[in-house]
């Protein structure tokens, strides 16, 4: 094999190979958005108030039967605001 078509060749799978890692980047994350969704669709049917608090403190998800006892919407209850309204 000719150098300059050992480079050519070098340079394809190069190539390739970045490619495959974006594919499998997103295939992850394609993966995690829909382990995200049916978990929330799970949620929401439960009979059970469910929220999510990070290790920050700060709530990112909360169910339809915790939003429908709080009486408030899930952009009120993001972040701190789950700390705030009538269980404080």
């Amino acid at each position: 094999m000719a150098p300059e078509q050992a480079a050519d060749e070098t340079e394809h799978l190069r190539q390739k190979v970045s490619q495959l890692e974006q594919e499998l980047v997103q295939a992850r994350l394609d993966g995690h958005r829909n382990r995200d969704h049916a978990f929330r669709l799970l949620a929401d049917a439960a009979p059970v108030m469910i929220w999510l608090i990070g290790s920050d403190g700060l709530c990112t998800f909360c169910n339809k039967a915790w939003l429908e006892f709080r009486g408030r919407s899930a952009e009120e209850e993001r972040g701190t605001g789950w700390t705030a309204g009538p269980t404080s």
